[in-house]
């Protein structure tokens, strides 16, 4: 699901953050606190926890820019949105959060976990907010592209399936708008809570900035969504959180059933669902140990005429 803020409303609320020394991502962070604060139903202070999801870039890792893919992570933000402290503390207490984050972006979630004392696969948030960068390539890169004959666009996130049961990705278009998309579990969110979430978020972004007074308190900010509906979340089913820990107990295993060693060979079960030129794809695997003429005809017998090539990498990266 996905909503937009016009571009002169973006760049309001890119004014109104840069004004107090913070980004939009830490704006979006405010409101998505505030938003989490209100579903509890708390009356003080209360800290409340989401995930932050961190590029994984800027990190001086060696040869990270010969890794293909991308190296983002999600880690556990936790701020206490206390409604009788000014906004404009809040914003800068998520700022501050948000850079301490920065310099733990090569932990993983297991390592959280162990870090934390919690169980192994236990969720260390329920929702998670990624604030995307655009990408524009070189213009020496789109050159040598173009000379070739290849055609580059700008790249973006494509939607998919979370994990979690709702996650909030914003980045800015073409035009300057702010792009906000809600992925979310179904068996969580209904569509029309998912809409509210986000059609709240959206209302809240477009109403900070005309409260740039220090007197504007967390508890002046709520009161902008008014008697609005709170989007409500179902607890998960008993049957698949047991379904998952089937799964984690036996090595090898996946959601409960076997993992098949890997060989080219027609998976059914992936492609079912898949837009019609891609249904029927056989996959193959470039082993590692294929180098030079062995590898360029394995890939000059995929790119046969009239067919189509997905590139894509496996692990981590």
């Amino acid at each position: 699901m996905r909503r937009r803020l016009r571009a002169p409303q973006a760049a309001q609320l890119r004014s109104w953050a840069a004004g107090r020394g913070a980004g939009e991502s830490s704006a979006l962070h405010v409101v998505w606190a505030l938003l989490l604060y209100r579903a509890a139903g708390a009356k003080g202070p209360l800290p409340v926890a989401f995930g932050v999801h961190l590029s994984g870039r800027d990190l001086p890792l060696r040869g990270a820019a010969g890794i293909p893919g991308l190296l983002g992570n999600p880690l556990p933000m936790t701020v206490t949105v206390d409604p009788a402290a000014p906004l404009v503390d809040l914003l800068l207490r998520v700022r501050d959060a948000a850079l301490d984050l920065s310099a733990y972006a090569w932990v993983g979630g297991d390592q959280v976990r162990r870090w934390s004392g919690r169980a192994p696969g236990s969720p260390l948030t329920e929702s998670t907010v990624c604030f995307e960068g655009r990408f524009e390539p070189p213009v020496n890169l789109r050159a040598e592209l173009a000379a070739q004959g290849i055609g580059a666009g700008t790249p973006h996130s494509a939607g998919g399936a979370t994990a979690l049961p709702i996650t909030l990705v914003a980045h800015h278009d073409s035009e300057g708008c702010l792009v906000l998309s809600a992925l979310y579990d179904r068996a969580r969110f209904t569509d029309t809570d998912a809409s509210d979430a986000l059609a709240q978020c959206l209302h809240l972004l477009r109403g900070l900035p005309d409260h740039p007074d220090r007197a504007f308190t967390v508890a002046d900010a709520l009161r902008l969504l008014g008697t609005s509906q709170v989007p409500a979340m179902t607890e998960p089913a008993a049957a698949s959180t047991a379904l998952a820990a089937h799964g984690a107990a036996g090595r090898g295993t996946r959601g409960g059933s076997r993992v098949p060693a890997h060989r080219p060979r027609r998976h059914p079960r992936c492609v079912r669902h898949a837009p019609a030129p891609v249904r029927g794809a056989r996959t193959h695997r470039l082993a590692h140990g294929r180098r030079g003429a062995g590898r360029r005809a394995a890939l000059e017998e995929l790119l046969g005429q009239g067919r189509r090539l997905t590139v894509c990498g496996a692990g981590p990266a």
